[in-house]
């Protein structure tokens, strides 16, 4: 009986009990940079689960816009995606400069915090001329995903954790 009890106190306490963490994460981001800003981020809401040994990542359809002078928004380049595959918490997926010479340049950094959340930064920005109008802003935008990859002795705990909760046939 008492078995029975902590089982089904810990499976209602596995429901009932707030969690933010998703795994995995799926999060479009977005952000923007008005000329004089040199830097801009964006932080997701949700967090990937953490204390797992592997994270699998991948970012697609990362398109950049420009906003010139008179003109509005131009799309200057779409379509880039990456993937790998990082073991634990922090991990970057992207850290390197962006942009043209003349146009726009900057350091765009796409990383996972330690504590599950994924972030995007455009910083050092430097302003120039796009077919010789003014850059007045810039927009970065895509789709990120980061998948949590329990250990196999993990997945067996929890595999003979369900099983404890079939329970036993009476007798």
């Amino acid at each position: 009986m008492c078995r029975k009890m902590i089982c089904l106190v810990s499976f209602v306490l596995a429901f009932v009990s707030p969690v933010k963490a998703v795994n995995p994460a799926d999060w479009d981001f977005f952000l923007q940079a008005d000329k004089p800003q040199t830097s801009a981020s964006w932080t997701s809401s949700t967090n990937v689960d953490i204390g797992l040994p592997q994270y699998n990542w991948s970012y697609e359809n990362l398109y950049a816009d420009l906003k010139i002078q008179y003109v509005g928004w131009v799309n200057i380049e779409k379509g880039e995606s990456d993937s790998g595959t990082a073991y634990g918490l922090p991990f970057e997926m992207l850290n390197e400069p962006y942009g043209s010479p003349g146009v726009i340049s900057c350091d765009l950094r796409a990383y996972v915090d330690a504590a599950g959340y994924g972030h995007w930064d455009i910083s050092n920005i430097v302003w120039g001329y796009y077919q010789n109008l003014e850059v007045q802003g810039a927009r970065l935008g895509g789709d990120m995903m980061v998948t949590g990859v329990p250990e196999p002795a993990t997945i067996a705990l929890l595999g003979l954790g369900g099983l404890g909760l079939i329970g036993r046939k009476k007798r």
